[in-house]
């Protein structure tokens, strides 16, 4: 095992010190500020080594980026009403993420930058929260954070964990390196009975194992924390007005933009009064996305140029803001989630579920391919195959406003019957956490 563990150190200095010129890059692109970049190597001010003093000794919740840091947020918000006395401590790896849990959370719980996946930068953060439990959420399974979790006794859980087809293949080459990474999790949450079989074919024991559902469902449970927006007011700056149909492309990545407008320019012939709101995955896209717009004709404005009264006689409103696309859901005809079509994974699409309109995507929903099938099952949700597919969705959507509210209200029920995870969640843990005497 020693040996093992001394491979992985190279290795990953190996990988860190390649990999790490690009991810700078992507950084300095996307318009990152880099605060708090000395965390991850556990370098941490005076200031916050002291908010993190102040409330160590408690819960140690770690989500990557903002759909992971939502999850956080509904576990810290529960486990707050459940036991208030004790403390808890989030961590997050995306700069976005970070922005998200302080926006969210109002200072209540101090947020780090998690360390990079070293020996030093894991023990310095250990140091400083000294967890009694430490909770990831989805997918992060670093070895060196797992082993110093391991050799100072601090259980671990994992929850809202699912697991790939691919991703099981992969495990089950290197079994001997990741099998005893997950058979040291404690109390491991997943989503579904698939994602159970999994993880109990990879040695996981079943006693440590609870099937809560996905934790994506209860997402909006505290969404009135967050600031109000009114998304008729900003579509109104745009130049949209009351009663014009509208057809919304949410979370879409390169590729995909060019696909929506060209069917928005084709559908105006059948349908002229339609409106386009397009919100790429990464906001920092958005003069990108309202310049493909405009290069084919159309009167596009972006979110981030709104503020006044005074409306713009505009058909495409971009939506380059973070946090406030799931507003704007409940009021299309007709919901496209991006990533589906070009790229892999797909993206989250129960908030245009739980609004009660139509929902429809491409063939790529990898990430999310559980509750997919959930809602196609019920003939809730309308899987596409390429572009073409798409464009005749749409329009029928369009054409029958019967056919568009029959759709959105299936998904509505089956969102509904879902939901609930976050509660069962809690109970696992609390469960696991009483049994081990950390609770």
């Amino acid at each position: 095992m020693v040996l093992i563990r001394v491979a992985y150190q190279i290795l990953f200095l190996c990988f860190f010190l390649f990999a790490a010129p690009y991810y700078l890059r992507k950084m300095i692109k996307r318009g990152k500020s880099g605060r708090g970049f000395g965390q991850r190597f556990g370098l941490f001010s005076k200031r916050t080594r002291r908010k993190l003093q102040e409330k160590s000794g408690g819960l140690w919740i770690h989500a990557v980026s903002v759909g992971e840091v939502e999850i956080a947020v509904q576990i810290i918000k529960g486990w707050q009403k459940r036991h208030p006395s004790v403390p808890v401590i989030l961590s997050t790896t995306t700069v976005t993420g970070r922005a998200t849990a302080i926006r969210r959370l109002s200072g209540e719980v101090p947020v780090f930058c998690n360390p990079i996946d070293f020996p030093f930068s894991v023990r310095t953060a250990f140091d400083l929260v000294r967890p009694k439990w430490l909770v990831l959420v989805e997918s992060e399974i670093w070895p060196n954070c797992l082993w110093e979790a391991e050799k100072r006794g601090v259980p671990v859980g994992l929850v809202n964990a699912r697991l790939s087809h691919t991703t099981e293949k992969r495990y089950h080459q290197c079994l001997w390196f990741v099998g005893p990474l997950l058979r040291q999790i404690a109390c491991l949450c997943v989503q579904s009975e698939r994602d159970f079989k999994r993880f109990l074919a990879l040695g996981v024991p079943g006693e440590n194992m609870v099937m809560t559902g996905s934790m994506k469902y209860d997402v909006s449970r505290f969404f009135g924390d967050a600031p109000p927006v009114d998304p008729e007011k900003i579509l109104g700056w745009a130049g949209w007005k009351q009663g014009r149909p509208i057809f919304l492309a949410g979370s879409t990545h390169r590729g995909e933009e060019a696909i929506v407008i060209d069917i928005f320019i084709r559908l105006q012939k059948q349908f002229p009064d339609i409106f386009l709101v397009l919100a790429p995955r990464h906001a920092e896209r958005g003069g990108e996305v309202c310049a493909l717009a405009e290069s084919l004709g159309l009167h596009c404005v972006r979110r981030s140029k709104l503020g006044g009264e005074n409306a713009l006689a505009g058909s495409v409103l971009v939506l380059d803001s973070t946090g406030e696309l799931r507003h704007f859901y409940g009021l299309a005809r007709v919901n496209f989630i991006g990533k589906s079509l070009v790229g892999y994974g797909g993206q989250n699409f129960l908030e245009a579920a739980q609004a009660g309109r139509p929902v429809v995507f491409g063939p790529h929903m990898e990430n999310f391919a559980v509750i997919a099938e959930e809602f196609a099952a019920h003939g809730a949700v309308v899987r596409v195959a390429d572009a073409k597919g798409l464009e005749d969705e749409v329009k029928k959507c369009f054409a029958s406003s019967t056919y568009a509210d029959e759709l959105g209200k299936k998904a509505r029920e089956v969102f509904a019957a879902q939901s609930g995870a976050t509660d069962r969640t809690l109970d696992g843990l609390e469960k696991k956490m009483g049994m081990l005497g950390v609770l």
